[in-house]
């Protein structure tokens, strides 16, 4: 099997696809509300590119937040793996 379907199919096992879904719209909806700010409050026009670097910089973070929701996983399934084990 090839590296890339192996990936891809890591990624399907693990839902990253919903996470980054999750994060992309979290982005999308955090701008659509900083662009609402900006004409309300009349904030300076360089704020929605501020706003869209410190998401950028946030969004490094999507790596480890994956990792950490992949560990999380595989702790409960061995703890329910253990509950469910017959005890003799």
């Amino acid at each position: 099997m090839s590296r890339l379907k192996r990936l891809i199919q890591e990624i399907h096992r693990r839902s990253l696809w919903q996470v980054l879904g999750i994060y992309l719209g979290g982005a999308w909806v955090t701008l659509q509300g900083i662009e609402a700010l900006v004409s309300v409050l009349g904030l300076p026009e360089w704020a929605p590119g501020f706003a869209l670097v410190v998401l950028i910089l946030m969004s490094r973070q999507y790596p480890i937040d994956a990792a950490h929701l992949e560990a999380l996983m595989e702790k409960r399934a061995r703890e329910m793996e253990e509950d469910q084990a017959p005890s003799d």
